[in-house]
């Protein structure tokens, strides 16, 4: 048995330590003394032994061996080196995987021991190979190749991954890892795994790519109009310089590559806005403002990784004719002066406009005169007359052409004081509210308006102080009066109160009014009624009353109206009818009064029928009977007089009495009589 002595060796820098367990190696950052190699060897029991490889020696060549049990890819031979000096493990650092010397475990094939050598399968044997010179690194156009294959794969396997399962595309992955170096499972290399060259390919894929997608040419600008723009672009170009291959040139042409448009307003404070994301090479942006500068630029991307952006172009909107403006709005005035202000509403803010502004002098004629013209947006008129009205219009216009003109506004020169106004007048009236209104003159600028309650004893208070003609006085009682007065003002100053004013809110519940009762003398056939309006409601808050009579077949109406009286005529004398009246207000339709029975004034019975012969007359005496008259006069017949005219002419009074017939006695034989019936009642 020998003693455990390492035996080192050097091999192809390509080369990679390897094992077979299932646990890999974890390597220990050491530091080593300049130009010493570390080396890393996992022996049968998986244990790490650390090696101090000293640099290479020239040394005399042993016998080489080429083993025909090898595989058909050409192995890599071993140099042999002097055994290592060791050092410290806090001085031996792990080099970088590509710089790492590798040793090949135990019967991997192609590997042969050195027969010089006399150890025990657990200690490292020491080989003795030489490597020609032409495999000690490989030539530039085998790497060239072998990355651009790469490439390609890498590029192929994203599309691929996009479109598979996951547990595909970790089928896909462990696939790459076998048959390396003659075996199914993936080694542990050096102490690092195969993921370490994974990254390494992936970054170089990535910086490829961007390279690729920050060759974009600047877009192009088509169809440009005041409010959009057609926008396009070219795919990304190969460098002219490009040493890629037809198939990663294909590979590369092929991405789906996605495209991002950003805009901005050359303005002093420039920020982009994202207007497209998409695959299309064109695009149409819209909601853009006329005459303006826009600068727009573009970048490509594929998955995550993103090119440059791309040369931008900057370009200008289309101009078009401004819109109307809004009125001036008056800001000074004087008794000889106005100043006007007015503001843009164009939606070409970097285009020259130039306004016009026109007057009507103050006759209300339409007979405008520009007294304006140019780029500012105030003027002041002068030499006007004091305390009138002058109405004015506004146009802008600019390379484009005129806009239409804004609406008439009429402002007037300061006057004189207001005069003293009309008092309010009520509009409406409700159970908790008044509606007032008043009138505005031509120098009333504000308003006013106070109320009293004297109720409460406070005095006149304000109600309303503004610009409006009318105000609804909300927050009152039902069924009280109020008192109001009101003041005009302008700039120059306030008038008097105006004359007081007393207006009444409406009841909660309305009363009846009084019964109506005759006014003044009642005649036979007509008479006057009159009646007294609800005592919880005032009579200017009454819009109408309705008179209801009755003539023996129900009440009916005879008035509606706002007067509290009515006169009847038509009228049967001595007849007695019923009479009642009710009120409409804001509040509703109120109950009807008390039944009021009124009789007109009789007068004398009307006519009777003439007299007839009750039988046959004798020689001395006729009975006769006569019938009531048509109307009694509106009192009953008390009585009746008979008259009668002898031959002579002589009339004399033959009965009298409440009967309807009688007999005459004393008469002469064959004399002919007139007789003559009237009736009495306590009136005549």
């Amino acid at each position: 048995m020998c003693n455990h002595m390492p035996c080192t060796f050097h091999g192809h820098p390509g080369m990679r330590m390897v094992q077979n367990n299932s646990t890999g190696p974890v390597p220990l950052q050491l530091q080593v003394p300049s130009g010493h190699l570390v080396q890393q060897v996992v022996d049968e029991n998986g244990t790490v032994r650390h090696f101090l490889l000293s640099p290479p020696m020239p040394m005399p060549v042993g016998p080489h061996y080429s083993p025909s049990h090898a595989s058909s890819a050409p192995m890599t031979q071993y140099y042999p080196y002097p055994a290592p000096t060791y050092g410290p493990p806090h001085f031996q650092p792990q080099p970088p995987s590509h710089m790492q010397p590798a040793l090949s475990p135990p019967n991997i094939p192609g590997i042969l021991p050195h027969p010089a050598s006399h150890c025990n399968n657990e200690s490292p044997q020491e080989l003795d190979a030489s490597p020609p010179p032409s495999q000690m690194y490989i030539q530039k156009d085998e790497s060239y190749q072998c990355s651009t294959y790469k490439f390609r794969r890498k590029l192929e396997s994203r599309s691929r991954d996009k479109l598979m399962l996951p547990n595909q595309s970790s089928s896909l992955l462990s696939k790459k890892g076998k048959k390396l170096y003659g075996y199914d499972e993936p080694y542990h290399i050096g102490g690092s795994s195969a993921s370490g060259s994974n990254a390494s390919e992936d970054e170089e894929v990535s910086w490829i790519m961007s390279d690729y997608l920050s060759n974009l040419r600047p877009p192009m600008v088509t169809e440009l109009s005041p409010y959009s723009v057609m926008v396009s672009w070219k795919p990304p170009e190969l460098p002219c310089t490009s040493e890629l291959d037809p198939a990663t040139c294909a590979t590369l042409q092929q991405s789906e590559i996605m495209y991002e448009v950003m805009l901005c307003e050359k303005t002093k404070e420039t920020r982009f806005k994202s207007v497209y994301s998409g695959m299309d090479h064109h695009c149409n942006i819209t909601s853009l403002k006329p005459a303006t500068e826009y600068y727009i630029c573009i970048q490509a991307s594929v998955d995550d990784v993103r090119g440059n952006t791309a040369k931008g172009i900057t370009f200008k909107t289309k101009t078009v004719e401004p819109e109307a403006p809004q009125p001036p709005r008056l800001c000074a005035r004087t008794k000889n002066s106005l100043t006007l202000k007015w503001s843009s509403n164009c939606d070409s803010p970097n285009s020259k406009i130039t306004y016009i502004l026109e007057c009507d002098e103050g006759y209300s004629r339409n007979n405008f005169s520009p007294i304006y013209t140019g780029p500012l947006k105030q003027y002041k008129v002068t030499k006007l007359s004091p305390a009138t009205g002058y109405r004015f219009r506004l146009a802008a216009m600019n390379e484009k052409g005129k806009s239409s003109f804004s609406e008439i506004c009429c402002y007037f020169t300061s006057g004189n004081i207001p005069s003293q106004p009309s008092p309010p007048i009520l509009k409406q009236a409700y159970i908790n509210r008044l509606h007032l209104e008043w009138e505005r003159r031509t120098f009333d600028d504000d308003f006013n308006l106070q109320i009293e309650d004297e109720n409460m004893r406070h005095g006149f208070l304000t109600a309303y102080s503004g610009r409006d003609n009318h105000f609804i006085c909300s927050g009152l009682k039902g069924n009280t009066e109020y008192k109001f007065r009101l003041m005009a003002s302008n700039e120059e100053g306030s008038s008097p109160w105006s004359k007081t004013v007393t207006f009444c809110t409406l009841p909660d519940k309305l009363s009846c009014p009084g019964k109506p009762i005759p006014k003044g003398r009642i005649h036979a056939s007509c008479f006057r009624v009159t009646w007294d309006p609800p005592k919880d409601c005032r009579h200017s808050s009454i819009n109408k009353y309705i008179l209801e009579i009755d003539r023996g077949l129900g009440f009916e109406s005879v008035y509606t109206g706002a007067d509290n009286e009515f006169f009847l005529e038509n009228l049967l004398p001595g007849t007695t009818y019923k009479l009642r009246v009710a009120c409409i207000t804001a509040a509703g339709h109120s109950p009807y009064s008390d039944v009021n029975n009124i009789t007109t004034a009789a007068v004398s019975p009307g006519k009777c029928a003439l007299p007839k012969l009750q039988g046959k007359p004798e020689a001395s005496f006729v009975c006769l009977d006569w019938a009531h008259p048509e109307h009694d006069g509106g009192s009953a017949v008390a009585e009746y007089e008979v008259d009668m005219t002898s031959p002579d002419n002589v009339t004399l009074q033959v009965y009298k009495g409440p009967e309807t017939s009688c007999i005459v006695n004393n008469l002469l034989p064959g004399r002919p009589y007139l007789f003559q019936v009237r009736a009495y009642n306590r009136v005549g």
